[in-house]
């Protein structure tokens, strides 16, 4: 099984584009060629909504979930959308790519639990709790500089009662429990309360890059001890702290993250059309074939490589979406 777990994609093409656009990472045609599903994000377009306007969020996410499903529709003979356990096995073995929808960013529920049930009947089965800063689940990734006081008199624990009842809420429905993007409390905290296999959709090592966004050797731990999965990056500011940024980088970042955690714990999240720059060497997704050769080349024998090209991630799945629709 070979999984990606993170790609912006969806902002950028109209339904009719999802199928060829040569000007984004992604496209449902290249992707067909290197992986079984596909973890599309739902991300609207936080960082460009003022605080009168984010009673839009909830609109703008159904704007784009139905841009996904109106595309997977209209390309149905290739794709799907993955809603249950069975579809996963389903498509893969009709040779149709698979598509998991996933929301990045608690936003989109507007305060509202019900939302979430909402979005699960609409084809949602994944979500990220927080983008980089604080909302009403969480505290975000960008936030833990800010919140030292708050810690200090006990006052903040890193997720809010909104964000827990999501959390549990979600491992009701059958939905993943997306803890990228949450500060380092945060993360703690939504471990704990979990019943379920998490995932940290995109991300990468702190001790390699020690980038806020990036997990900490005892995260890393922790995530294996839970029998989670990190998706590494391709974000170049998440490889290293230097001007360029390669290949060789997302390697050394999958050797690391194996060492902490094992190898049943790491997968990839590309963050394709999310970012602007690509290491060098990483042109679009056609890439995903290239690096299970580079990862044989390093050493990694054949079941290593299937578990961090998509196995992990797939077990992850397997254990949260309901068996079956309906």
């Amino acid at each position: 099984m070979r999984i990606d777990c993170h790609c912006d994609t969806v902002m950028y093409s109209r339904k009719e584009l999802l199928w060829d656009n040569s000007a984004r990472h992604c496209d449902f045609r290249r992707l067909r060629q290197v992986v079984d599903i596909q973890f599309m994000a739902v991300f609207p377009y936080l960082d460009k909504v003022t605080v009168k306007d984010r009673e839009r969020i909830p609109l703008l996410t159904e704007e784009l979930i139905g841009r996904l499903t109106e595309g997977a529709a209209l390309y149905g003979d290739e794709v799907g959308i993955i809603r249950c356990g069975e579809d996963v096995d389903l498509l893969a073995s009709g040779g149709k790519l698979g598509l998991l929808i996933s929301i990045e960013g608690g936003e989109s529920l507007d305060g509202d639990l019900s939302r979430l049930e909402h979005y699960f009947h609409l084809g949602v089965r994944a979500i990220g709790l927080t983008w980089n800063y604080e909302n009403d689940l969480a505290w975000g990734a960008n936030s833990d500089k800010n919140i030292k006081e708050e810690m200090l008199l006990g006052t903040h624990d890193g997720v809010k009662p909104f964000g827990a009842a999501v959390i549990e809420r979600a491992n009701e429905l059958g939905m993943v429990v997306d803890l990228a993007h949450l500060s380092y409390h945060g993360f703690w905290r939504a471990l704990g309360i979990c019943r379920k296999p998490v995932l940290v959709s995109h991300g990468a090592c702190y001790t390699l890059c020690p980038h806020v966004r990036n997990l900490r050797d005892e995260q890393l731990k922790a995530l294996a001890e839970y029998d989670g999965v990190l998706g590494i990056s391709f974000v170049p500011a998440f490889l290293n702290e230097k001007a360029e940024r390669s290949v060789e980088d997302i390697l050394r970042h999958i050797d690391y993250g194996v060492e902490k955690a094992g190898v049943d714990h790491i997968g990839i999240g590309s963050d394709f059309d999310g970012v602007e720059t690509l290491p060098q060497g990483v042109n679009d997704c056609l890439f995903l074939s290239y690096l299970a050769e580079a990862l044989d080349k390093r050493g990694y024998d054949r079941a290593a490589i299937d578990k961090i090209m998509g196995d992990n991630v797939y077990r992850v799945l397997l254990a949260n979406l309901p068996k079956r629709n309906g």
